[in-house]
């Protein structure tokens, strides 16, 4: 399980340019205790000093409309049915209700068991630390990585989180080569969703209105011990991919794709290793909006229960 500490024990990073150090002129974006923290005009809300508090929900609708999923009915690359049970917009990202409290600054998670809760975030974050915890919060990031989680860090989990990378060309919404959980959350303008290595897993999420043709919702180039499960991941008509594992930058192993909703890229789920170790592709629902087909997928892989949106069952 993990230990939550109290919020305002997060190390807050300023966004420097030009590598010149800018000292700031007001508190407004820091972490709070206490009134007492921040300048005069402003408050303490949610331990971050602010000038005021945002609800959720603000801002145009993505374009692949999420809420057609919940509905039964999904339009993308010609209309058909689902069976009504997979992420969208109405299940993923900021709960309905919650109140974000605004930031302009970059943040670097580096307390053990540490929590970010709240925010709307204009900015990256890189975590540092281990059993650190992401949860309803807005982050706009058109860094590398909107969230950034560095190599041998361990339990980091992101949770009814929106993560918006603003249409840059080569941002990433979660990878770095530590350990995470992703659930509910909503990503979306993102040149690559999410970027797996060992031990990840990323479940009930809404992956859609990336940032290219050739964007992945999901991709995994080595690890072992990767989970996708129940997540939407839309591509309707591009040439990138659902979900792509290979073994280019080392083995691949004990990597489970299953009880999703995929459609589209030019092949929906590509597989590309030089031996399949426990790789599986099982009961995901597949729609019709692909170029060249569903599955490309190497030797090995096992294939079972995957259907298309009006039933009919998949070939491997």
């Amino acid at each position: 399980m993990v230990r939550l500490t109290p919020r305002w024990a997060v190390y807050w990073v300023l966004v420097l340019s030009a590598g010149c150090v800018k000292l700031p002129s007001s508190t407004e974006g820091f972490a709070c205790r206490s009134q007492a923290d921040c300048d005069e005009n402003l408050v303490c809300a949610a331990n971050i000093c602010s000038r005021t508090s945002v609800t959720p929900g603000a801002g145009p609708a993505p374009s692949d409309a999420g809420a057609l999923i919940d509905a039964g009915t999904f339009l993308d690359g010609g209309a058909f049915r689902t069976d009504g049970g997979f992420p969208s917009a109405l299940t993923t990202g900021v709960p309905p209700g919650s109140v974000l409290v605004p930031s302009i600054a970059g943040v670097t998670l580096a307390v053990d068991g540490g929590t970010l809760d709240g925010v709307d975030l204009q900015g990256c974050v890189t975590v540092k630390a281990n059993g650190v915890t992401i949860q309803r919060s807005r982050i706009r990031c058109s860094g590398s990585y909107a969230i950034q989680v560095l190599p041998g860090v361990l339990n980091t989990v992101v949770q009814d989180v929106e993560i918006d990378g603003l249409g840059a060309p080569s941002g990433r919404a979660v990878g770095g080569g530590g350990q995470f959980l992703l659930q509910r959350d909503d990503i979306h303008a993102v040149q690559q969703g999410v970027e797996l290595g060992s031990q990840d897993s990323v479940v009930d999420s809404f992956i859609h209105d990336l940032a290219s043709d050739s964007a992945v919702g999901v991709t995994a180039n080595a690890g072992s011990q990767l989970l996708i499960r129940h997540n939407t991941i839309l591509r309707p008509s591009a040439s990138g991919a659902c979900v792509q594992l290979t073994d280019h930058l080392g083995s691949l192993s004990n990597v489970t794709t299953d009880s999703n909703f995929l459609n589209g890229g030019n092949y929906t789920v590509v597989v590309s290793v030089s031996s399949a170790s426990n790789l599986r592709v099982t009961d995901n629902v597949l729609g019709p909006a692909y170029q060249s087909g569903t599955f490309n997928l190497s030797s090995g892989v096992v294939v079972s229960g995957n259907v298309y949106a009006d039933g009919g069952a998949v070939s491997p």
